[in-house]
Formats: structure tokens, C-alpha cells, sequence
């Protein structure tokens, strides 16, 4: 029988491993239910009645850019001015989520920086007694030294390591050439699907119910789990900073569930991830996972792999919409490149230069990004290539007579 995601060949035992989400859920103080849509507003200016409304309307049109706003009361004083906070419901408490996580620390102006919080968090933590007034200065570990991520570099011989999947086992061993691979490692169930080696052979991913396992080092210890239930493929960014995974079944996540996923994974069905914090950065739902509306009959579409795309930087990573876009968004705060993605009518393919490219007379740093288009009409079909950041189209080539292009991009060619 396989192991579980959490004791997967590792001798030691670690009490931290210790799954204690039943014991806070039996201790945990319940607080008073319907609240969870509520947040509260602070750092708001201070205002005279007369200008009440005008801040109204402007705080309120950032909230709607996260849900509907229900209620929104600010509270005046003897003197009729605002006290500089307010309390807003929203229509469900995923919104008032999507709130906290947006628009909390934003600027309002020169001088005003909205402060959003969840009022259940405010009475939770706000309440006497939760929180030690004391300071206590916390418990440094001592330091552990770890194994080197690319130990393989120093071998004497210059030999590569390669991985083998037989049977129940997987095994690492070192390329002997013309003699029999020296084995390094060899463990049985150490996958329930595959093995994945990252691009610069820093991590090896076995796949499992739970997610994601990343193993590394000269003795491939555990390096980062990845929590993605079922998930089905994995893509490493060019430089390992960061891991798409992908399942065919939408996360479900509870409001308050402990554990890297939050309420805004829920029903989602891709992950990006940042390896060296083993956190989420965006979660996305999938385009083509679905057939055709209305035929029950028909099978489902192939499903489009990598899903999203890394410049050669790992500043940016794209994603196409079938026949309509592109959506670009900066790593790593993985907002969406000028607010909007880039309308191509007709798309098939597109592909990142696999390296920075340096352009005569261009000065500034760029990313080149080329895609092509089908025949449609008596219109030809298209190659053509982007400049990121600016989306200028710095070059396009007509096609005739074309059924299929295949991109392969170099920094010079394509």
C-alpha cells in the first residue's frame, strides 16, 4: 500500500507533523454566526457631513471591485465629522475575503492608506484574553545544515543522474555509460503517478492524492510539499522559482481551512506556486475542460498543456484563450499585465525566446513572445512577435496555403 502524503520515507519523527486540526476545532472559541460578511474600514480621512457622501461613493467604488457592497454605515460624531472608520457587509463572506486580500493597504491618497479587516478577525483577536499582552520572545530552532540542492555537480567523474520508474519503485542512479548505473537511491511507493525532474535538476516531484512532494539533495531528502488534492500535471518555471500543478477536480476548500490553499483556491483547478515559500501565488479555472454546450454525447477537449507559459526571466507568465487572447501576468504578484489581455482574433499557438533577447537600438529589457494564426477567409495565416512589457507587435509574416505551424523560437531565429 502506498504511503500517505505526510510520511513519505523519512525515518525521523516529527511531532510537528502532528495534524492537530481537531483539537482547535473542538477548543476553538465559536464566535456569533452571521458576521463573516462584514469588514471594517480603517484609515479612512477624517470628514465634515458635508463631504461625507463624496468619500462614500469613492471608498465604495473601490469595494465593488471585489463584490457587492449590501450596506456601507460610517459613523459621525457630536461634532459631525466621520471618526475615520466604517463598517461595509458584503453579499457573501467570500467577498468580504476577496476584500481583505485586495484592497487591504491600499492608498487612498498621499496621506490615507485603507486598512480592511475582517470584523469576525477583529472580534476573534480583539477579544480580552486571546492575545498575551506580554511579549515573549519565540524559540529560535537551532541551525540544521542542509544538503546541497545540486550535490551531483561535485562529482569527480562529471556523471548526470537519471531516474527509473519499475514496478512500485523509483530509483535515482548515476549514468555509468558503457558500465551498470551506479543506484543512489531506490524506494518503493515513492509515487502514485509519476516522477518529474525540474529543468536544472535541483528537484525530483513525485505526485500523490495529497499534491506535490519535491525531493532534492545528495540523499533526495524532502524539500517543499505542495497540497494540490489529486492533482494530475506539474510544469517548473525555466529557473525553478516556481511549479504550476493542474487536477481535473476543482479544489474545495473551507472558509478557515488551515493550510496554504485559501477560500480563493476554492473551485479552482491550476495552481502557481512559489517553490521557496511553497505557498500559492493565483489560482486559475481552466478553459478547456468542458465539451461543447448542450452534447452530453461529446467527449471532452484535450486538456492544453502547460496551461501557462514563462518568459525566459520568469517575470512573466502567459496563458491563451483558444482562438480569442492572451493573458500576461507579472511574476510575482500576478496581476494581469496593463489590466487587460491582449485580443489576437483566431490564436492557435504561442511560445516565449527561451532566452532575454537584446535588440539593435532597443535599450530597454524585454521579452519577445511569438504566436501564430490560422487562415480565416480570404485572410492568410499569421506568425507574428510580441515585445513584452510594451505588447508592441515588432514583426508579423503571412502564411499561405498553411494547416499547422509548430513554433520553435531561438534568440536569433524562429
Amino acid at each position: 500500500m502506498a504511503p500517505s502524503f505526510d510520511n513519505l520515507s523519512e525515518d525521523e519523527f516529527d511531532i510537528e507533523d502532528i495534524n492537530f486540526d481537531d483539537l482547535h476545532e473542538q477548543f476553538e472559541v465559536r464566535l456569533e454566526s452571521g458576521y463573516d460578511a462584514f469588514v471594517v474600514l480603517d484609515g479612512l480621512p477624517v470628514v465634515p457631513e458635508d463631504n461625507k457622501d463624496k468619500l462614500v461613493k469613492y471608498v465604495s467604488k473601490k469595494l465593488a471591485s471585489v463584490g457587492r457592497v449590501i450596506d456601507f454605515f460610517m459613523p459621525m460624531n457630536a461634532e459631525a465629522k466621520s471618526e475615520g472608520y466604517a463598517f461595509v457587509e458584503y453579499e457573501t463572506p467570500e467577498q468580504a475575503s476577496a476584500a481583505v486580500k485586495s484592497l487591504h493597504g491600499v492608498a487612498l491618497d498621499k496621506k490615507h492608506t485603507l486598512l480592511v479587516n475582517k470584523l469576525t478577525d477583529i472580534e476573534r483577536y480583539g477579544r480580552e484574553g486571546r492575545i498575551d499582552e506580554e511579549y515573549t520572545a519565540p524559540e529560535i530552532p537551532p541551525f540544521q545544515e542542509k544538503e546541497h540542492l545540486r550535490s551531483w555537480l561535485g562529482d569527480p567523474n562529471a556523471r548526470d543522474q537519471f531516474a527509473l520508474f519499475r514496478g512500485d519503485k523509483v530509483g535515482v542512479f548515476w549514468n555509468m555509460k558503457k558500465e551498470e548505473p551506479e543506484n543512489v537511491v531506490d524506494r518503493p511507493h515513492w509515487t502514485q503517478l509519476f516522477v518529474q525532474w525540474s529543468p536544472l535538476g535541483t528537484y525530483l516531484a513525485s505526485m500523490h492524492p495529497q499534491g506535490v512532494q519535491l525531493w532534492g539533495g545528495a540523499s533526495f531528502s524532502k524539500q517543499k510539499q505542495l497540497p494540490h488534492p489529486f492533482v494530475q500535471l506539474i510544469e517548473y518555471s525555466p529557473n525553478e522559482k516556481y511549479i504550476t500543478t493542474w487536477s481535473a477536480r476543482p479544489i474545495q476548500v473551507e472558509e478557515g481551512q488551515a493550510g496554504p490553499l485559501t477560500i480563493d483556491e476554492d473551485g479552482k483547478h491550476i495552481v502557481i506556486w512559489d517553490i521557496e515559500t511553497g505557498k500559492p501565488l493565483r489560482s486559475f479555472v481552466a478553459h478547456d475542460l468542458a465539451g461543447p454546450e448542450g452534447d452530453a454525447a461529446a467527449p471532452k477537449k484535450k486538456v492544453q498543456w502547460p496551461a501557462f507559459k514563462w518568459s525566459a526571466d520568469e517575470n512573466y507568465v502567459a496563458r491563451m484563450l483558444p482562438g480569442q487572447s492572451i493573458s500576461i501576468y507579472e511574476a510575482p504578484r500576478m496581476n494581469l499585465l496593463d489590466k487587460t489581455s491582449v485580443k489576437i482574433d483566431g490564436i492557435v499557438d504561442f511560445e516565449w525566446a527561451p532566452a532575454t533577447v537584446v535588440r539593435d537600438g532597443v535599450k530597454r529589457h524585454e521579452q519577445l513572445l511569438s504566436y501564430w494564426t490560422p487562415e480565416i477567409g480570404s485572410n492568410p495565416a499569421k506568425v507574428g512577435l510580441m515585445s513584452i512589457p510594451s505588447k508592441e507587435i515588432v514583426r508579423t509574416r503571412n502564411l499561405f496555403l498553411v494547416s499547422d505551424v509548430k513554433l520553435h523560437v531561438s534568440t536569433l531565429f524562429l
